[in-house]
């Protein structure tokens, strides 16, 4: 075979293989066949098979993978924890209930207390973990949403685009500490907090767009679940 043609059809067969691992993870997901944790344990198998197939298992990789997703699990518990204490404590206090008789004083349309979370979620996004965002807004902001008249698939995915641009939004944007471990040596923090200004820009109008036309987020999960 030419150097040319076995260079595309490896990089096809590369391809079509991380590609299927994608498919299958995701599509057990969407077919209901394996939960989300559990369909990461399969995308796990699927990339422990495909290492040994390309030969690039070792044990020691494994060790050293073992120990850093414990390390990671275990950080993740412990803001969690701390995440799940704050807002089961502000449950217990009747916060929900004082937040919603605020909003129901505001006197405004509902669509513009909805913005008001979206405007709270993003300002909270610049200082604290995404996870602590979710734990602590939507037991509070969930309901509200509901008694408004909205449904609450729609608002979910609002707080997941929310969460989207938090993740990138400086100074505590985890995505951005990811970037600069990868970027070349000359690039700063200031490089990555420029770059990043436009793709915030755009997940911030497509928020707006699902805000404005709910049925954007609506109509896929209405066609799947009837």
């Amino acid at each position: 075979m030419p150097k040319n043609a076995r260079e595309r059809f490896i990089t096809l067969r590369d391809g079509f293989m991380a590609l299927g691992l994608i498919v299958l993870v995701l599509g057990s997901i969407i077919t209901g066949i394996a939960t989300p944790t559990e369909s990461g344990a399969i995308g796990v198998v699927g990339a422990l098979l495909l290492a040994i197939m390309y030969k690039r298992f070792k044990l020691k990789m494994m060790k050293r993978s073992g120990i850093e997703t414990a390390l990671l699990v275990s950080v993740a518990i412990w803001i969690v924890l701390g995440a799940s204490v704050f807002s089961n404590f502000h449950l217990l206090m009747g916060v929900q209930g004082m937040v919603a008789d605020f909003a129901a004083g505001l006197d405004l349309p509902p669509i513009m207390i909805i913005l008001m979370m979206q405007v709270i979620m993003l300002l909270l996004g610049f200082i604290i973990d995404e996870m602590i965002i979710v734990l602590i807004c939507a037991p509070l902001f969930t309901p509200i949403a509901i008694g408004l008249g909205y449904d609450p698939i729609w608002f979910g995915i609002l707080m997941i685009l929310n969460i989207e641009i938090a993740v990138q939004t400086p100074p505590y944007g985890f995505a951005l500490f990811y970037l600069k471990g990868i970027a070349p040596p000359g690039v700063t923090m200031m490089d990555i907090y420029k770059s990043v200004l436009p793709f915030v820009m755009l997940k911030l109008g497509v928020l707006v767009l699902c805000m404005l036309v709910p049925e954007l987020v609506t109509w896929l999960p209405n066609k799947l679940m009837g």
